[in-house]
């Protein structure tokens, strides 16, 4: 089973092929080129230097959003002209637990975050807890060691949001437990949290700043060994919120 990834919500665009086993290969690049220039060129290095074809695919998955309203556009527009083209499925993954997805395995609660502008944030409240309950029970001791973790996900604890960040800090005060923030909008709303933080928290490294293809990739086996695809002309990208556009056009009299 082969998929290929593609994560363009941001200013990142990336594509990854993965199997049930490893992620096999992948591109990034963040040079502020509009994905419609990088993206496809991407995918065909990437294709040639693993030896294979798209039709060589078994699915096609898609971080699907929220994050910029143009790069979705793209990405959706891209992966579902491979599934429609070859009849393949669609796997869509939320942009934000696949961003989550890049901490290890851990009891604190993950909160991604991506900048939507004037200090508002797409956020995302993930946890491990309930896959390691699974984890201990399965082999009736320490969940640490072996391979039983090479599937295991971050699950959300409430849906992913569009808020402004001291919204979004007031919420996980609520919860007591001890934070990791990531994404660029921990980075760009920093101080802010510093301010508003009750509870224990820290901060990931420059390397979980932006969404990559491998994150999608590698949640888009689980989804698609557990049945969740889509037919391409059925995928949408997530927003969460209306556009810019949008918005000036709803305050027009």
């Amino acid at each position: 089973m082969r998929i290929l990834a593609i994560e363009a919500s941001g200013m990142v665009a990336s594509c990854a092929v993965a199997d049930e086993n490893a992620i096999i290969g992948e591109f990034t690049i963040n040079n502020k080129k509009t994905h419609s220039q990088t993206l496809l060129p991407m995918v065909d290095e990437l294709l040639k230097r693993l030896e294979m074809k798209v039709s060589d695919m078994d699915a096609f998955a898609i971080s699907k959003g929220p994050g910029s309203f143009t790069g979705l556009r793209i990405g959706s527009a891209t992966v579902k002209g491979f599934a429609l083209a070859l009849d393949k499925p669609v796997v869509e993954v939320p942009t934000l637990q696949a961003l989550a997805a890049d901490i290890a395995q851990t009891e604190k609660l993950i909160c991604p975050l991506i900048d939507a502008r004037n200090e508002n944030v797409f956020a995302g409240i993930y946890s491990y807890k309930n896959e390691f309950a699974k984890i201990k029970d399965d082999v009736s001791g320490d969940a640490g060691t072996g391979t039983e973790f090479q599937n295991v996900i971050p699950e959300s604890i409430e849906p992913d949001m569009a808020l402004d960040i001291r919204t979004v800090c007031g919420k996980l005060n609520g919860y007591g437990r001890e934070v990791i923030f990531l994404g660029d909008g921990a980075k760009v709303y920093r101080s802010i949290i510093e301010e508003e933080m009750k509870t224990k928290y820290c901060f990931a490294g420059n390397n979980n700043l932006m969404p990559r293809a491998a994150s999608c990739a590698f949640l888009a086996v689980r989804y698609y060994n557990e049945g969740h695809i889509i037919k391409g002309d059925l995928h949408a990208p997530e927003y969460l919120k209306k556009s810019q556009a949008e918005r000036n056009l709803g305050k027009q009299p």
